[in-house]
C-alpha cells in the first residue's frame, strides 16, 4: 500500500485511498450505496472520504482493519465522550 508523504491533502487522501481498494479491494460487508447524504459530511471530514463513500459505498476490508463506516453509526458514543469531557 502506498501512502504519499502529502497524504493529509486532498490528493494524498486519494492516492491513499485509491491504493486500499487496489491492495485489497473494496469495502464488503456494509452498504452498497454511500452513508445517506454523503454531503452533510463536507467540511467535517475529507472531500477525499466522501468521494470514496460515493464510489465504494461503506464496510470492511482486512477484516475490519480498515473500516469505512457512517458517521453517524458513531453518533451516541461520540456525545456520551462528549458530555464526559
Amino acid at each position: 500500500m502506498y501512502l504519499p508523504s502529502n497524504w493529509r491533502c486532498r490528493e494524498g487522501y486519494q492516492v491513499g485511498l485509491a491504493s486500499i481498494v487496489k491492495d485489497f479491494g473494496v469495502p464488503q460487508g456494509g452498504g452498497a450505496v454511500p452513508p445517506p447524504d454523503p454531503e452533510r459530511f463536507r467540511g467535517k471530514v475529507p472531500d477525499a472520504m466522501i468521494e470514496f463513500w460515493q464510489q465504494n459505498g461503506t464496510g470492511i476490508i482486512l477484516d475490519g482493519y480498515f473500516q469505512f463506516d457512517d458517521p453517524d453509526k458513531y453518533a451516541p458514543i461520540i456525545e456520551v465522550e462528549r458530555q464526559l469531557s
